[in-house]
């Protein structure tokens, strides 16, 4: 009798095993490419914003250079790991295709902008940080666009 437990529960984890590595490996449906795409939107959307504010006020003297220097690294790391997240997935069909065409080119805008701020900033360049933060709240917009659309 205890052979048979044993082959019972051995049977029912290999069993487990195998969901978990189907569910693990299998590609993305479309609700699940849609919602890390706008996941991926939205943090770039806050990003861009945080970063401009953040060197806004370090330009017009109400935070402290090391505070915005934290503030704009921390912006663009989060920008570039939603961007890695989302770029992980393979779309799986035409509409999946779609956004990707969409995001990717957003998702790029946004993290060289956010790297000409951070080398702005880092080189403390104040007249090149004003000029980075510049396009920063425009392609917010985009990225909320995006989210309107998709969302």
């Amino acid at each position: 009798m205890p052979r048979r437990i044993l082959a019972v529960l051995l049977t029912l984890a290999l069993l487990a095993g195998g969901w978990l590595a189907y569910e693990t490996a299998r590609p993305p449906d479309f609700h699940t490419y849609r919602v890390t795409a706008v996941e991926a939107a939205q943090a770039a959307h806050d990003g861009l914003l945080v970063a401009g504010l953040t060197a806004d006020a370090f330009l017009q003297g109400r935070a402290l250079g090391p505070y915005a220097s934290t503030v704009l690294d921390d912006a663009g790391d989060s920008v570039a790991d939603a961007s890695a997240r989302f770029a992980a997935l393979a779309p799986t069909d035409e509409r999946t295709v779609a956004i990707r065409d969409e995001l990717t080119p957003l998702l790029a805008e946004a993290n060289v902008r956010l790297g000409d701020v951070r080398r702005a900033d880092a080189n403390g360049d104040t007249g090149a940080l004003r000029e980075a933060i510049r396009p920063l709240t425009p392609l917010a917009e985009r990225f909320n666009e995006f989210m309107d659309r998709h969302g």
